[in-house]
């Protein structure tokens, strides 16, 4: 078994692991450029409560990020998790390439397992993810469920 931990970034200590978010974020929006969010926006989110930083490490090795808020559902006000952005570290290869981590599919599922035992913790019974990216049972695991397709037209 391995030593995994999904530990929270006190936010007065962002700063700390900023760097490593950063290039996260900026890894997020070269695959997703529809990704709208600014990385001003991401750190004052955090630093003020309104998300949560939780950084992962395998082994002691770090692994990646997830940036969680709580977003109720707009019509009922049930509670809900926003899977704001999430993050597989990337390692440096024998050639000095940069790939995804060689553990990601296990970092990826021990992260999910994390993320449902802290929303059941806090009493929030859904999670939801907001991606341009085409998800399919490769990359979501468990109980996730396709529920609505978002169309856009911009004038």
């Amino acid at each position: 078994m391995p030593d995994f931990k999904l530990s929270k970034v006190d936010p007065a200590k962002l700063p700390l692991a900023w760097d490593a978010v950063k290039e996260g974020l900026e890894n997020i929006r070269r695959k997703s450029p529809n990704a709208t969010f600014r990385d001003e926006q991401v750190f004052a989110a955090i630093v003020n409560g309104v998300a949560e930083l939780f950084c992962a490490s395998i082994d002691g090795e770090y692994g990646g990020f997830v940036i969680l808020a709580e977003s109720p559902e707009a019509f009922t006000l049930e509670r809900r998790l926003l899977i704001w952005c999430a993050y597989t570290a990337k390692v440096l290869n024998g050639r000095g390439r940069l790939v995804m981590h060689p553990r990601w599919r296990e970092i990826r599922e021990l992260t999910e397992a994390e993320i449902d035992k802290l929303a059941l913790e806090r009493g929030i019974r859904r999670q939801y993810l907001v991606s341009a990216r085409p998800w399919d049972r490769n990359h979501l695991r468990g109980d996730w469920r396709f529920v609505e397709s978002t169309w856009e037209k911009r004038l």
